[in-house]
């Protein structure tokens, strides 16, 4: 069980990875995430055969992350698994299977593709399959990285930052109810 912002992250020569079926991540606190992927490794590929439990708010399954490089590169995120969104109480809500959540303006040149072959069920209000979100180019900076949530400190407007292309796939069951 993920709790008090403990998550899973995966990051450069360790995005190429596969979350096998026999394993099951059960997010119970309010705005966290199972699964964080950044600064991924070009043309690498994760993929979650797994199952994956919201229970709380602001809850992402699938974190992806920009990132930051000067050539062209590919990062592919499958889900062919269950990502299962429950609505723990009445105010439980904004829960999402894919999320783009980079909270500063990288110079990513990256190309996301978040492709669905397995079962998104998302049971709260406010909640989301796939979330493309592009990067805004106020580049935004936290007063502490490692704060949550993030408070932002300044704005650092830079129109060359903040561009991003995400491109998203459903091949099988996304289900919001």
């Amino acid at each position: 069980d993920l709790k008090m912002r403990n998550y899973i992250t995966l990051s450069k020569g360790e995005t190429s990875r596969t979350l096998v079926t026999a394993y099951t991540i059960n997010v119970n606190s309010d705005n966290n995430r199972a699964i964080v992927l950044d600064e991924a490794s070009n043309g690498s590929t994760f993929t979650n055969k797994g199952n994956i439990n919201l229970t709380g708010s602001k809850n992402v399954a699938l974190d992806i992350q920009g990132t930051h490089g000067s050539t062209q590169m590919t990062f592919t995120v499958v889900n062919e698994g269950n990502i299962t969104g429950i609505k723990s109480n009445e105010s439980t809500k904004n829960q999402v299977a894919f999320g783009f959540n980079n909270p500063d303006a990288s110079t990513s040149t990256t190309l996301t593709n978040m492709i669905n072959k397995g079962n998104i069920t998302l049971n709260s209000d406010e909640s989301a399959g796939m979330q493309l979100k592009p990067e805004d180019f106020h580049n935004w900076e936290p007063s502490n990285w490692s704060g949550a949530p993030i408070k932002i400190d300044t704005v650092k407007p830079d129109a060359t930052r903040g561009k991003v292309a995400m491109r998203a796939i459903n091949e099988k069951n996304i289900n919001i109810n």
